[in-house]
């Protein structure tokens, strides 16, 4: 399984290995993106789920988005949750929210904060969870993190 420092290790890798600072670009142009990323997630389930202890969870998630000022982005997010893992059994998500982000910077290097609401979807399997509700709920998020941009062109360019 990817720790945390294996995935940032990958990302920052793969943005020198094709990244390139040479080029002068506009990284915080205005106008429609799309983009994929890895997440980490705390669990917080309530208190009475404390004595089977939960594991936190990794996840895969997929935006699609409007860049409308060099700072502002507004976003819709699909996001699937590897395994909450209990002693008692998991617990299997997912989640679709609407997000506001905010970027400190605007270069090849961007770290923002976000904030957003939606659904999350939420199923149980195991005999000592029977007692948390599967289904879709209201949900709301808030995160941060760093975007990266990069920049390749053919030899001779």
């Amino acid at each position: 399984m990817f720790g945390m420092r294996m995935i940032l290790t990958i990302s920052v890798g793969m943005t020198f290995l094709f990244g390139s600072a040479a080029y002068a670009q506009d990284y915080a142009r205005s106008g429609f993106y799309v983009g994929a990323g890895w997440s980490y997630v705390w669990e917080d389930f309530d208190d009475e789920f404390e004595d089977a202890s939960p594991d936190n969870s990794w996840g895969i998630n997929g935006r699609f988005g409007y860049r409308f000022h060099p700072k502002v982005a507004a976003e819709l997010e699909f996001e699937w949750y590897n395994d909450f893992d209990f002693d008692l059994g998991e617990v299997e998500a997912w989640s679709l929210m609407v997000n506001m982000k905010g970027y400190l910077l605007t270069g090849q290097f961007q770290p923002y904060g976000m904030v957003g609401v939606g659904l999350l979807d939420a199923e149980t399997s195991g005999l000592g969870l029977s007692m948390l509700d599967d289904g879709t709920e209201f949900a709301w998020q808030v995160g941060g993190g760093l975007d990266l941009y990069t920049y390749a062109t053919a030899s001779g360019d």
